[in-house]
């Protein structure tokens, strides 16, 4: 399995920040590496990524853009692993918003985080069947008789 590095999630943070965001306080570096480490043996990639995203939020391990690292690293793993981060944290999910808030405010949200992108994922393939149906087995003739 893919998973991100200290490194890579270091410079996704910088690449992040908008250019008034950068201080003279130093990022806490040391709390990333913890959460990478809780979860080394952390084997399915939407776990992982539901983990660290929120996870990494709840750190504030950066003096700034948390949670949209948070959000981005999910999509890094998801996409890493050949998942559609699309069909597990859809743009403008309001769900997953709400927890990264809450996450960054401190609270332990990584279950209704997983638990959320499953039903996503989910929702997404019950919509991608009824809006592009598959031509059913045989000579094509579906429908014609």
């Amino acid at each position: 399995m893919i998973r991100p590095s200290l490194d890579l999630i270091v410079v996704v943070n910088s690449a992040l920040r908008e250019p008034d965001e950068f201080f003279d306080d130093e990022d806490e570096l040391d709390r990333v590496e913890r959460v990478l480490q809780a979860l080394e043996k952390t084997s399915d990639p939407v776990l992982l990524a539901g983990s660290l995203m929120s996870r990494l939020a709840r750190s504030q391990a950066f003096t700034e853009g948390n949670k949209r690292t948070a959000l981005a690293i999910a999509h890094f793993v998801l996409s890493a692993n050949g998942l559609d981060p699309e069909a597990y944290l859809p743009p403008g999910d309001s769900q997953i918003r709400e927890c990264l808030l809450r996450a960054a405010r401190g609270e332990d949200v990584e279950q209704e985080v997983i638990a959320t992108m499953l039903r996503n994922a989910e929702a997404f393939a019950v919509n991608r069947e009824i809006s592009d149906p598959r031509p059913e087995k045989g000579f094509g003739f579906h429908g014609l008789i």
